[in-house]
């Protein structure tokens, strides 16, 4: 995560978001509404503006706050995380009727009243802007590989942010081959998966955070910023117990963390299913817990990974949610 996009109705705390993601991630940020207005008023041609842009997105590292749709495209080619605040639209009027009168970093002037024509642009946002903005997220998605973050709420606003602060979702996602310390072999795979990233809690609380919806926006596509390494390939024994063989391919994903300090775990089937499940392994003697992602895991494969937990380590493993099915 290097260069970032926050996009969203107006209102919906885009630019507060941002400066506090440039707070954890020390990314600079960079306001379209500061490149397009000027103090008095005014605004700079649409060429000066294109050009300040450009110049800005060909830098290794930003953060961009702003829509400005006709320029969406151009910031997505660039881009390779966007944190979209799809926020309620009551919540967005709300915030704007907030700021009114504040002297704002991301405006250069403080906004006095919060006249009509504003207000029908935040009503209309849902059913003109946003739909055109799910577009080029989906192409981008698609055809670039851009990890898309939905927030969608002031709480989920928050929980991506605490798991960037405790290091959880990294900054710099790795790609390319690795060989381990200790000699042995590891298969790579290429990021499959669209969207956010995941933290493991300790203990109990793992399951009761894997029932928030937000919990699971964050999980969502985290192999896409993730190189998956495969150390432990499908027929080969855990290295404590040689008994237990494991069922499908089993590995990590890179540059993530989990509750044992090492990349949070994956199982990887044969299925086409992407994530859709997830375990909590808990060890019944220190009462600690952490989470296993399960890519694309038939329902016999996963069967088999629960039996492979169960019979280790006084472990138990738990499938605490499956991921809704997406529209």
């Amino acid at each position: 995560m290097r260069r970032v996009l926050v996009i969203g109705c107006p209102g919906a705390g885009k630019s507060t978001f941002a400066r506090r993601l440039r707070d954890v991630t020390g990314l600079p940020l960079y306001y379209l509404d500061m490149l397009w207005h000027k103090p008095d008023r005014t605004t700079v041609t649409r060429e000066e503006f294109d050009a300040r842009l450009q110049a800005i997105l060909e830098q290794d590292a930003w953060i961009v706050d702003g829509n400005y749709i006709r320029t969406l495209p151009q910031r997505l080619d660039h881009c390779d995380t966007v944190f979209f605040l799809d926020i309620p639209t009551d919540v967005c009027l709300a915030g704007v009727e907030h700021r009114i009168g504040a002297q704002r970093e991301d405006m250069p002037w403080a906004e006095c009243e919060f006249d009509e024509e504003f207000r029908r642009c935040i009503i209309d946002f849902p059913t003109q802007r946003r739909p055109q903005m799910i577009a080029a997220l989906d192409y981008a998605a698609a055809h670039r590989g851009v990890c898309i973050h939905t927030l969608m709420s002031r709480e989920e606003m928050a929980q991506a942010l605490a798991c960037i602060t405790q290091g959880h979702i990294r900054t710099q996602p790795v790609a390319g081959s690795h060989n381990s310390a200790n000699g042995s072999s590891e298969t790579l795979m290429e990021p499959r998966l669209a969207g956010n990233a995941a933290c493991s809690a300790k203990g109990q609380q793992n399951t009761d955070a894997m029932e928030d919806d937000g919990f699971w926006r964050i999980l969502d596509g985290l192999a896409a910023t993730s190189t998956i390494v495969i150390d432990r390939p499908r027929g080969t024994s855990h290295p404590r117990y040689p008994d237990s063989i494991y069922p499908v391919d089993y590995g990590y994903l890179r540059d993530t963390t989990s509750m044992d300090g090492d990349g949070i775990d994956v199982w990887v089937g044969t299925g086409t299913c992407g994530i859709d499940a997830i375990i909590c392994v808990v060890d019944l003697v220190k009462r600690d817990s952490e989470i296993k992602v399960l890519i694309d895991c038939t329902e016999e494969e996963k069967r088999l990974i629960f039996g492979v937990h169960n019979e280790t380590e006084n472990m138990k493993g738990v499938l605490v949610r499956r991921n809704p099915p997406r529209s």
